[in-house]
């Protein structure tokens, strides 16, 4: 089987290598907000062509204007995109149009980071201030992105040296006893560029028991060997001593202990029981690279890349009536490599095809025990992008073979030892972008995708569907007893119990007209998902955390995007997201998606060098859980979660710039008005936060 693959791509090598120049995949897209779809710079060759995909992309300049600290502020204006931090573990993790977190997958600098044990990438982690952009993709996403991501990606792409010699220092202090440094250094010979960061970040936080000490680093060096070829090496490592808030009842201002249920693979459902006082000592994170392009003739380009993450972390709360104290240690390790050709077969087409194999590797330690999980996927895929003037279409093909296995050591209950999964996928992806005028443009997109189980899933198979709480019997004619769910119709059922986890697989569809004239652009988007084996979680049977599929669930709404600029040096913009995350199993919308969100800001950009951001952001009403999961996730039982329904809010952000020679000073305020609400069942959200700092360029 290795040799046929082996022949497959030698074969496929050796024939697009004779076919013209490639179209790479890196669309520069000129946006004045937030969403645009229009012509984008696709080569160095500097040729122009419709865009078949939609992306949203925000700028170094919108993410320097909202004062953003990290990849989470710089997200939460757009739309169908949610960033929610109600687990209890803190995470900042992005939900797309009422999926989980595990179905985002996120890019940084092409490295897939991909958390073995929950799937949740914390994006705090990544420091806005390094971010050159980020690109947004929702629903079908291409085939050179993988399809593994039914909710959608996030790509982003760090700083290069734009000059000979530049350094820089940031200085910022703020409420709470706030303090952050940053500082660059890079540089750019012609041939040699280079970029170095470091970051520190100390905080007492916005309530008892929040606060933080973190450092980032990062890295980035590019090399043009010659004309023909490049290399470019880059990596992350980021270290945070972090505690996490508690939950507190706003009728009595105590805290609300911890109900357990889910969290972790070697404990009960209830290992989290009683616990308060949670926090990470320490939590680490890092990323390793390296990207080679060759350009093997007019008409070919060749890249190779490698690639590393990890992450560690100590997990500890603190114990009701005990000194002792819980703990779980969680280390998991991502490698992998991807080849991939590009080719303009001719003046109106361009083909992709690629190759990319990939381990995850991921250990937990528990006072209850230790599990191991073992991943192995492989995927090749191609894509053939055609640009006919008024008509852009992208049709992708992607193949997946997976494999893994699961082993837990644990007296803490009656653990199924080993588990292994096995499996394929064949997800075709289809888009296009229609110029119906000059102005107006008609853009849409089908595609499959799925999701694999990941390590606290296939670990536990065993839940039952469908599930209630609620739990009655009747006696049998030979005095024997059955047991029922209530399910919310009224009806009595057994219920399947799950053997065996499927992949989650979802069909994403989406249709949209956008319009542009004059500084004027508008766009809306109707999108819709059908999701096979959802995989939820439910924490009895055995006393852990089983999972189990729901055989269908379906996902449905639209979002408006508004750019205006309204003078010379003001532009606004307006995002309306309606999204029905209906959980049929629950009879509920998804916990901590709201049926709408909404927002509206305005930027000045004047010559005399003073700058200012005005934006507010609404987040309708929504039911929240107290989760050890994120709420709605395959890691949360339904069972005794505290509920919370949490009421409609609105924010409003300030920040204001002015630059003086080489120093740019500037003021933020967060949460203007300071208004209550809370960001997650018995959350209480951060109150008015001010900033005030400088940043002092040297060249």
């Amino acid at each position: 089987m290795k040799k046929k693959k082996l022949a497959f791509l030698a074969s496929c090598l050796l024939l697009y290598s004779s076919f013209p120049l490639a179209v790479t995949a890196a669309e520069e897209a000129n946006t004045g907000g937030d969403t645009e779809v229009e012509e984008v710079v696709v080569t160095a060759a500097a040729f122009k062509q419709l865009n078949p995909v939609k992306f949203t992309v925000i700028t170094e300049d919108e993410i320097k204007s909202k004062g953003a600290q990290n990849a989470a502020d710089a997200l939460k204006d757009v739309t169908g995109l949610y960033i929610t931090s109600s687990n209890t573990k803190g995470k900042a993790i992005a939900q797309f149009r009422g999926s989980d977190a595990d179905n985002t997958k996120i890019f940084i600098d092409g490295v897939p980071l991909s958390p073995v044990g929950d799937g949740k990438v914390d994006l705090r982690n990544i420091p806005a201030d390094n971010i050159e952009k980020i690109e947004i993709i929702k629903g079908a996403v291409p085939v050179i992105y993988g399809t593994d991501a039914p909710g959608g990606v996030i790509y982003i792409t760090t700083k290069k040296a734009t000059q000979k010699m530049a350094e820089s220092l940031t200085i910022t202090s703020g409420s709470n006893n706030t303090q952050r440094y940053f500082a660059s250094v890079g540089g750019d010979t012609g041939k040699f560029n280079y970029n170095f960061t470091a970051k520190k970040e100390d905080t007492d936080g916005y309530t008892a028991h929040s606060k933080l000490s973190a450092d980032y680093y990062s890295g980035k060096m590019s090399w043009d060997i010659n004309n023909k070829s490049s290399l470019t090496l880059f990596g992350s490592y980021s270290e945070r001593q972090e505690e996490q808030p508690n939950r507190i009842d706003p009728a009595t201002g105590l805290i609300v202990l911890n109900s357990g249920r889910s969290g972790a693979t070697t404990g009960k459902s209830s290992y989290w029981s009683n616990s308060y006082d949670w926090e990470y000592d320490p939590i680490k994170n890092s990323y390793t690279g390296a990207l080679y392009n060759q350009k093997l003739n007019a008409n070919s380009e060749l890249s190779f890349k490698v690639y590393r993450s990890k992450e560690n972390s100590h997990l500890l709360a603190a114990l009701l009536n005990t000194t002792d104290k819980l703990n779980l240690w969680w280390d998991g390790t991502v490698k992998g490599y991807e080849l991939q050709n590009t080719i303009r077969t001719s003046k109106v087409n361009t083909a992709t095809w690629g190759y990319s194999y990939e381990t995850r590797s991921f250990t937990e330690q528990s006072n209850s025990g230790h599990s191991y999980y073992d991943y192995t996927g492989k995927s090749f895929y191609l894509q053939n992008v055609t640009n006919l003037g008024k008509l852009a279409t992208s049709f992708g093909y992607r193949h997946y073979e997976n494999s893994d296995n699961a082993n837990i050591r644990t007296i803490a209950y009656n653990s199924p030892a080993t588990q292994y999964g096995k499996g394929t996928a064949d997800d075709p992806v289809f888009s296009l972008n229609y110029a119906l005028s000059d102005k107006t443009n008609l853009h849409g997109s089908i595609g499959k995708s799925y999701r694999w189980p990941n390590a606290k899933e296939r670990s536990g198979p065993g839940g039952i569907y469908p599930y209630s709480d609620t739990q009655t019997y009747l006696t049998n004619s030979d005095g024997s007893v059955t047991y029922y769910y209530v399910m919310a119709d009224g009806s009595l059922s057994q219920g399947t119990v799950c053997d065996y986890l499927l992949p989650e697989t979802a069909i994403n569809r989406e249709l949209g007209l956008g319009y542009s004239l004059h500084g004027f652009k508008f766009d809306i988007t109707y999108f819709n998902k059908d999701i096979t084996n959802m995989i939820k979680g439910q924490g009895f049977g055995q006393q852990h955390t089983q999972y189990y599929n729901i055989p269908h669930v379906d996902m449905h709404g639209f979002e408006v995007e508004i750019n205006k600029k309204i003078a010379d040096h003001v532009k606004g913009f307006l995002n309306y997201t309606y999204t029905n995350a209906f959980d049929t199993l629950l009879q509920l919308q998804v916990r901590d998606i709201p049926y709408r969100k909404f927002s509206l800001g305005l930027n000045y950009t004047g010559q005399d060098g003073l700058n200012a951001n005005l934006a507010l952001n609404y987040i309708g009403s929504c039911t929240s859980a107290f989760s050890n999961g994120n709420g709605n996730g395959s890691g949360d039982s339904p069972t005794r979660m505290l509920v919370q329904k949490l009421p409609s809010y609105s924010t409003v952000d300030l920040k204001v710039s002015k630059t003086v020679d080489n120093r740019d000073y500037y003021i933020k305020i967060s949460n203007l008005f300071d208004k209550k609400y809370y960001a997650g069942a018995y959350l209480a959200a951060p109150d008015r936060y001010i900033e005030t700092g400088v940043t002092v360029k040297f060249q």
